[in-house]
């Protein structure tokens, strides 16, 4: 009677560790998985215009070009054009292209007077 009472005993200690288990790998699971989506937040594949227009802006200010303002438009899914003023009076046709699953984008800017810039940005 003893030895069956214990065995009862052991078996709900181990379904409570089983529960305790699951309990546990789905917290992994849910942190797993809101990690994973904060990381997406900051897809550059996936930055709404404005954000886009600022990076732009302040890559060619980091490029020592003076730009006072930069207007886009979204022409097809994740290709943006639009145009930059610079200080001097120059116009620059821009071009942005933004890649989701490479989590990247590049803009390319044709100045009016002949100068060609370029750049990137990729979340590694």
């Amino acid at each position: 009677m003893l030895s069956n009472n214990l065995r009862a005993f052991d078996c709900k200690s181990c379904l409570g560790n089983a529960s305790l288990g699951r309990l546990q790998l789905l917290g992994l699971c849910w942190a797993l998985a809101i990690l994973s989506m904060a990381g997406c937040g900051d897809n550059p594949g996936r930055w709404p215009m404005e954000k886009l227009s600022e990076h732009v802006k302040q890559s060619l200010v980091d490029q020592g070009v003076e730009v006072t303002e930069v207007n886009l438009t979204e022409k097809a899914p994740g290709v943006f054009e639009g145009t930059g003023q610079v200080a001097g009076g120059e116009t620059l046709k821009l071009l942005v292209t933004q890649d989701p699953a490479a989590h990247r984008l590049t803009w390319d800017a044709e100045g009016d007077r002949g100068s060609f810039l370029d750049g990137s940005y990729e979340l590694k």
